[in-house]
């Protein structure tokens, strides 16, 4: 781990994950923190959009998502408790591809953290868990947290928020 960085990213699934991806491909130095471990599971969706597919391919992260043979989506139905329901298709955008992916958030988010901590630049800590912002002269100047039991503290020039509903 370095003493700074240009980019902390807290939260390592798949938003996370990107950030850190496309931030360590401009060449800047990336500090990926999650509080959990992976592979971890996650409550919300497994599907994959076909906008999300096209991120995907930027990552360079595709062929491994591919590999795993997952299913195939070019539409979903939603329905509520009273039996309206609703049909959405894929709108098949040019440059995309017409179809999306249902995979399993603990295979996902696995693969994506991996490939993003493989990066050049990249540092990713699991069990990370961030108490506080590092703060100093009015501003942000890193991050605070707790990391096999003993408190850190990590310098950057900017810190991305990517851990959900309860972000700080």
């Amino acid at each position: 781990m370095r003493d700074a960085y240009d980019l902390i990213v807290v939260g390592a699934g798949p938003a996370g994950s990107a950030a850190a991806a496309f931030a360590a491909m401009r060449g800047l130095s990336v500090l990926l923190v999650d509080r959990a471990r992976f592979p971890r599971d996650k409550v919300c969706g497994d599907g994959v959009g076909s906008g999300t597919l096209s991120v995907f391919d930027r990552m360079g992260v595709t062929e491994k998502l591919e590999a795993l043979s997952p299913q195939r989506i070019d539409s979903l139905l939603v329905s509520a408790p009273d039996r309206t329901s609703m049909v959405g298709r894929d709108p098949g955008v040019p440059g995309r591809r017409g179809y999306g992916y249902v995979i399993p958030r603990k295979v996902l988010d696995n693969v994506i953290f991996r490939h993003a901590a493989g990066f050049p630049g990249v540092d990713a800590l699991q069990g990370f868990a961030f108490t506080d912002f590092l703060r100093e002269k009015g501003g942000i100047a890193g991050i605070r947290g707790v990391l096999a039991g003993a408190a850190v503290e990590v310098r950057g020039r900017f810190v991305a928020g990517a851990d959900g509903v309860h972000s700080a």
